[in-house]
């Protein structure tokens, strides 16, 4: 019985040990953006139809949202975001000359182009706008070169 009671302990130790172990990766430039754009996915089977599957979506009516990636390729933002009709765009580092491209995402889950700028310094700043508050707004950054950005939406 001794001995039970000893392997029992000795499998919840080695288990707990492993429950703490964390794998490791290499760390990731990318903070807030994403290979895939932030766009619902419709399952091939549910409940709900689909006008009331969320997606991803922050509000940002009294805050920001903050964006750092690393290029070649396009990234997306993670979320699409909300809450303002005119918003701020400001490009904290650009190493290389950057595409930003502006999404308004709607309902028939699609999204629509709404404005395109080409960056190529630091503090490059703009803004753009939509006609509600509830319009769901997502950024894709394009670049050929090994470009570094960040910045945020305000």
């Amino acid at each position: 019985m001794k001995t039970h009671n000893r392997y029992f302990i000795l499998i919840a130790a080695l288990l707990m040990i492993l429950g703490f172990v964390q794998p490791v990766y290499a760390d990731s430039p990318n903070i807030g953006v994403s290979p895939n754009p932030p766009v619902q996915e419709l399952g091939t089977r549910g409940v709900y139809p689909p006008h009331q599957i969320f997606g991803p979506v922050k509000d940002i009516n009294n805050g920001s949202y903050s964006f750092a990636g690393s290029l070649p390729g396009t990234v997306y933002t993670e979320y699409r975001f909300k809450g303002k009709r005119t918003y701020m765009v400001h490009m904290s580092q650009i190493t290389q000359p950057l595409e930003i491209t502006v999404y308004k995402y709607n309902s028939f889950n699609n999204a629509t182009q709404i404005a395109r700028y080409n960056l190529s310094a630091s503090g490059a700043s703009f803004s753009f706008g939509t006609s509600s508050t509830n319009d769901e707004i997502y950024l894709s950054f394009a670049s050929y070169y090994n470009c570094d950005f960040s910045g945020y939406v305000y």
